[in-house]
C-alpha cells in the first residue's frame, strides 16, 4: 500500500469515527422526574441485583439504558447487554428491565459533555487536516522545495505557497 493510500485510509478512519465520538457526563435526577426516552444510569439495591441475576442470568449493580416508561413506583428501562455466547462480541441484545422505585439507589441522566467532545473532535479534525495537507503536498513532512528564481513562489504537489519578497 502506497504512502498516499495509507494516508487516505488514516484520514478516512478519523473522519468516519467523528460522529461516534462523544464524552458524556451524568447528572443526578430522581425517579419521579425522569422522562421516558431519557438515557440513564441507575444503581440498584442488593434485592434488585438478585432479581436481575435471576431474570437476566448475570449480576448487574447498575443499569445503563433508556427509560421506556415510568409508572408510579416502577421504572421500565431498556438495557443493552452483550451476549456472552454470541458469535460476534459486538452483538447487543436489548432487554427491558422493570425496577421498583424503592430499589433505585441513585439515578443519573446521561448528558453530552460539550466542551470535552468539542476538544476531542477538534484534535481529530486537526490530525486529519495535517495528514491531508501532507498528502496534497506530495512530499515528506519537513521537506521544503526551494523557491523559483522569479515570482517568489514555491510549488510542491498541488498546494501553492506564495512567499512575499521572493524569498
Amino acid at each position: 500500500m502506497g504512502r498516499q493510500a495509507r494516508g487516505g485510509l488514516v484520514v478516512g478512519v478519523l473522519l468516519a469515527a467523528l460522529p461516534g465520538l462523544a464524552c458524556y457526563r451524568y447528572v443526578p435526577t430522581s425517579v419521579e422526574t425522569v422522562a421516558p426516552g431519557s438515557d440513564v444510569r441507575a444503581m440498584v439495591s442488593v434485592d434488585a441485583q438478585r432479581a436481575l441475576r435471576d431474570q437476566l442470568g448475570r449480576a448487574l449493580d447498575e443499569l445503563d439504558g433508556t427509560v421506556v416508561a415510568r409508572d408510579g413506583d416502577r421504572l421500565l428501562i431498556s438495557v443493552g447487554l452483550t451476549d456472552p455466547i454470541a458469535t460476534r462480541p459486538t452483538e447487543v441484545l436489548y432487554q427491558r428491565v422493570e425496577i421498583p422505585a424503592r430499589d433505585v439507589i441513585s439515578l443519573s441522566l446521561k448528558r453530552l459533555h460539550v466542551a470535552k467532545t468539542s476538544g476531542l473532535i477538534g484534535v481529530l479534525l486537526g490530525a486529519a487536516v495535517f495528514v491531508g495537507v501532507q498528502l496534497l503536498e506530495g512530499g515528506e513532512p519537513g521537506v521544503t522545495v526551494p523557491p523559483r528564481e522569479k515570482g517568489g513562489e514555491r510549488v510542491q504537489g498541488v498546494l501553492r505557497l506564495a512567499i512575499p519578497g521572493g524569498k
